[in-house]
């Protein structure tokens, strides 16, 4: 049982909260952006107003084998679910509503999946057929090496690091790309510079 005075602080407890919601709904004081993914200094973070985000990685391919990890971000709840467990990720995507759309993330450069192998990413690519789940055909890609973010058409005032943001937008150095059609593979940068 609750006393009186455990009553009057839990109601002064809401009071507070209420009070503070307001406080940063009038001075703009958003909660700051969901990280997907975090490595070598390269930080990717799900953009506002996507409700959903996924990565879909090869963390093998330093050492040349074929290892999914698949990251999936919801914003509403704040959570980022991060397995190299294909079941795990399957039961979360069984769990969210229908007919959403989901968004792929990923960096510049080679393709957070390259190296996988055929079957690995033609499983992946079912699991979101077989849930009834959207991935819109633009990927949000992150500029990691500062390069591309320069080039004419990149969005905003993107500089060198990711986590640079756009001149008064509050986003990162991301922009869409559109997914490339037909089988083609990607290739590794001539230059073989290190990834």
């Amino acid at each position: 049982m609750c006393s009186s005075f455990c009553k009057k602080m839990k109601l002064a407890t809401s009071v507070i909260s209420i009070i503070l919601l307001l406080v940063a709904a009038v001075f703009g004081d958003e909660p700051e952006r969901i990280v997907l993914y975090k490595r070598d200094g390269i930080v990717v973070k799900l953009l506002r107003g996507d409700g959903y985000g996924y990565m879909f990685i090869n963390d093998g391919v330093r050492e040349g084998k074929s290892i999914p990890r698949y990251i999936l971000a919801i914003e509403d709840s704040r959570t980022v679910i991060d397995t190299k467990d294909l079941k795990v990720f399957r039961a979360v995507l069984a769990a969210l509503p229908k007919g959403i759309g989901i968004s792929q993330y990923s960096t510049c450069g080679l393709p957070m999946a390259f190296g996988l192998n055929d079957e690995d990413s033609n499983r992946f690519i079912r699991t979101f057929q077989e849930f009834g789940i959207a991935t819109p055909p633009e990927t949000r890609i992150t500029c990691k090496c500062g390069i591309c973010s320069s080039k004419p058409g990149w969005p905003g005032n993107a500089v060198a690091n990711n986590n640079a943001e756009q001149d008064g937008a509050g986003q990162p150095a991301t922009r869409p790309e559109s997914k490339s059609k037909g089988g083609d593979k990607p290739q590794p940068d001539a230059e073989g510079r290190s990834r």
